[in-house]
């Protein structure tokens, strides 16, 4: 398949600036100036009510406020995972709400299987988060020094963490640093992670020199990663009941910018592909089998980054859904 082109609504003194779709379910960030009113379109949702607010609804079919006028709550960041969602506040702080099987929540408190309205998830030492990410069932979030956290299943080391011989990474609980992606690791050297994308089971990290790094299941080619580089790996996730995952961040290559100034700026994932785009290139690679991957309907799966061709224009931001892409373009 190729690109369309949607119109959406549109409403006086706002703008989306944030597109957001997991397994059939799509949300759409707007934001009034100075950004104090979060609202969300929820399209589809299925039968565990993954967005449920606490007045009780579970779906929405226009424009609808998160949180209630009188709180003091504004959003500065938000993810969508299969069945739950994270935000971040302008304070730093991170709620979550949805289904928190395999911990994806980062709750361990909450007895509950499904959480419907936000929680405050609290952090060691009172981190201030600044930006989060959410994957099917494992999620993360960065704080304002640069560090990554991430809980939740990691059966494939989708995380970046080893499962370990008693299989005590199985599942993260509650958010846990993820060493490997921090700024104090040798693998950084100094660089710092500014963005996440998560997929089923794998998991992409954006650094701010333009690097990628890729951790997770590789069945599908979702990592970009060669044959060669992929066997070379010396941390391999092997679990009797799952296939091989990777663990250790791995960085992906991509073709050479025809200017040297020019490097990765955005980075998505979901189901088994990613995407990574620059200020005039985007690139994609794992499965899409019904045209998510927007290469034509012949090619259905490609295992390194592939340029797409956008005739012209220049990506904004990309969101994954599970079986469509969204893009903003220029």
């Amino acid at each position: 398949m190729r690109w369309k082109r949607v119109v959406g609504c549109r409403q006086r003194g706002r703008r989306t600036i944030y597109l957001g779709c997991r397994q059939g379910r799509f949300l759409s960030f707007t934001f009034s100036l100075p950004r104090t009113l979060g609202r969300t379109i929820s399209i589809f949702q299925n039968s565990k009510g993954p967005v449920t607010l606490s007045n009780g609804l579970h779906s929405f079919q226009a424009p609808t406020r998160l949180f209630n006028p009188t709180s003091n709550v504004k959003v500065s960041s938000v993810a969508c995972g299969e069945n739950h969602i994270l935000i971040i506040s302008t304070t730093g702080a991170l709620y979550a709400w949805g289904v928190n099987e395999g911990f994806r929540l980062g709750t361990a408190s909450h007895k509950a299987n499904i959480i419907e309205a936000p929680v405050r998830i609290n952090l060691p030492h009172s981190r201030r988060m600044v930006r989060v990410a959410a994957g099917s069932m494992h999620s993360f979030a960065i704080d304002s020094t640069g560090d990554v956290w991430g809980w939740g299943l990691n059966l494939r080391g989708q995380i970046g963490i080893d499962i370990g011989e008693g299989g005590y990474g199985e599942i993260i609980k509650t958010p846990r640093r993820v060493s490997a992606m921090c700024e104090d690791s040798l693998v950084l050297a100094g660089s710092r992670v500014v963005d996440i994308a998560c997929g089923e089971f794998h998991s992409l990290f954006l650094l701010n020199d333009g690097r990628v790094f890729t951790c997770g299941a590789y069945d599908s080619g979702q990592l970009g990663l060669s044959p060669g580089h992929i066997l070379a790996s010396v941390n391999k996730v092997h679990h009797p009941l799952v296939r091989v995952g990777i663990a250790a961040p791995r960085e992906v290559l991509f073709p050479p910018p025809p200017h040297k100034q020019e490097r990765i700026i955005g980075i998505e994932a979901d189901s088994r592909r990613s995407m990574a785009w620059t200020g005039s290139r985007l690139f994609v690679w794992g499965m899409g089998n019904v045209g998510e991957l927007g290469l034509g309907p012949d090619i259905d799966e490609v295992f390194q980054p592939t340029l797409v061709d956008l005739a012209g224009w220049k990506p904004v931001q990309v969101s994954c859904g599970g079986q469509h892409t969204l893009a903003l373009f220029t």
